[in-house]
């Protein structure tokens, strides 16, 4: 039969159906046209018969828009998500095929159906099959992933009964979790993306440049790196650049002799040797002196340092992560930054996604953090625990938050101490926001999008600015305030 193509029915493959856009052919009719398949099987556990009907429908056009046979092959699934179960019968059709068509070429495909199913596939064709795994999206076409290792059959269904997560990551490019990364919440793509590329730069002995916006957890991750690194049982030293006056920034970074200036009085080694044989946190890297930064790219190039007062240089074995909220290559540009210390800092380079981006990792957060600030309390007087409104958690997921991780910590904090009862309502956690910066479009303009997300809800608070700012010119006159409007009074009354 030649080139024969395995996927679960996906909801994007009906919605194709209906809206046949060529820009969004859903990934199993993309994968057909792209890898020329002879023979699609589409595995369904659809019982109703208007999803039968349905499917009918789009295996017909499937046919016609591919020129593939296309088969439909319905299952009996208990849960979608039961790893064992999927193996068992993804296990089962694809030995009825062989039996019919042994010289059959597979394909699995890993972007249809559920991450349990994805990672059946991955078992499948690395263990008991041999088979292609194939991906594909608008952005980057159909792929076929080549994953360097084979699964001996009889611990494949181990793996599964254990659910293991970490097939899950795989099947969708991601690299397993580490100890290391373990006190990093969150599981939305943004973050998985961010500690997989964390991980791979973890071990090897380069320096590393984490860009992201304040409060989204640079040194969290610096620590992480260092922790699952080779250079873990060595000293972790951070050291802020913004917070260090210029005339002293030398001897904090290198070291001085005793007598070097004025209030110098004994030796002191600076970060550099004091983190010999570990990792060295430049956090603000971007606050750094041009003068400050010639001698450190010197550092960064020899391997050693000369301490302030000294003239013999001292050799240090230092592996530098840099930090910072400001865009480097801009910086560079502008001439704030020199370019050859930027091009040695960044040979890996690990951007961080704001909070608002990172979707439910939200839930996740705030029930973390939640949980922290409450047993920080608890040791303070008089302190009862708090619980959540329903509408105040619904607030903090509407919340653009421009500070980050951090900012939602600290509001945290104040709603539980503003709380006067047992329970944190909505006008607590109103009453512990700080203020949207006015130049940013980090409000209305930019909420993120998540199941708080409503559009009539942005409208109303809209509508709710400009009338307030109506009012406050007119003196509260409402005749007056409903003309700067250009609305009629009755329809600023009722507003």
């Amino acid at each position: 039969m030649g080139n024969l193509l395995l996927a679960w029915a996906a909801k994007e493959d009906l919605a194709a159906l209906e809206d046949p856009d060529p820009a969004e052919l859903g990934p199993t009719l993309r994968a057909s046209k792209d890898l020329a398949m002879e023979q699609v099987v589409l595995l369904t556990n659809a019982t109703s018969k208007a999803d039968l009907e349905r499917l009918d429908l789009y295996a017909t056009w499937l046919a016609a828009e591919s020129g593939a046979k296309v088969e439909i092959a319905p299952v009996t699934l208990a849960d979608p998500s039961d790893h064992v179960g999927i193996l068992d019968t993804a296990t089962d059709c694809v030995e009825a095929l062989q039996r019919k068509d042994p010289t059959a070429d597979l394909h699995f495909l890993l972007s249809a159906g559920t991450p349990a199913m994805h990672a059946v596939w991955l078992l499948l064709a690395k263990s008991r099959f041999h088979a292609r795994l194939v991906k594909c999206s608008i952005e980057s076409g159909t792929t076929v992933v080549d994953l360097p290792f084979e699964i001996s059959t009889d611990f494949a269904t181990g793996l599964l009964e254990r659910s293991d997560q970490r097939l899950v990551r795989l099947t969708q490019g991601l690299t397993p979790n580490q100890p290391a990364f373990a006190q990093i919440i969150g599981s939305s793509r943004p973050m998985n993306e961010a500690i997989a590329l964390a991980t791979r730069l973890a071990p090897r002995n380069v320096p590393v440049l984490i860009l992201g916006e304040s409060g989204t957890g640079k040194e969290l991750f610096a620590r992480a790196i260092h922790a699952a690194s080779r250079r873990a049982e060595g000293p972790f030293l951070a050291l802020n650049c913004g917070a260090i006056p210029s005339e002293l920034i030398d001897a904090r970074l290198f070291g001085h002799a005793k007598g070097a200036f004025t209030g110098a009085t004994s030796e002191r080694p600076g970060v550099f040797e004091e983190a010999n044989g570990g990792t060295l946190l430049l956090d603000e890297i971007g606050e750094l002196p041009l003068e400050a930064q010639v001698r450190l790219l010197r550092t960064l190039q020899e391997g050693e340092v000369t301490r302030v007062g000294e003239h013999a240089p001292r050799e240090v074995d230092v592996r530098v992560v840099a930090a910072t909220h400001v865009d480097l290559f801009e910086a560079v540009d502008n001439g704030g930054f020199r370019r050859d210390l930027l091009y040695r800092l960044a040979v890996g380079i690990l951007r961080l996604p704001a909070l608002r981006e990172r979707g439910k990792d939200l839930h996740e957060l705030i029930d973390a953090l939640f949980t922290e600030v409450q047993t920080e309390l608890n040791l303070e007087p008089d302190f009862e625990p708090r619980t959540l409104a329903k509408n105040a958690r619904a607030r903090l997921v509407g919340h653009p938050w421009p500070g980050n991780v951090r900012e939602l910590r600290t509001t945290l904090v104040r709603a539980a101490i503003y709380a006067s009862g047992e329970k944190i309502t909505l006008r607590d956690v109103e009453d512990s926001l700080l203020p949207l910066p006015s130049s940013s479009t980090s409000g209305i303009l930019d909420r993120p999008f998540n199941d708080a997300f409503d559009v009539k809800e942005l409208q109303t608070e809209l509508r709710s600015h400009y009338v307030k700012r109506a009012l406050a010119e007119t003196n509260g006159n409402k005749s007056q305030a409903a003309k700067l409007m250009n609305v009629k009074p009755q329809t600023f009354q009722d507003w």
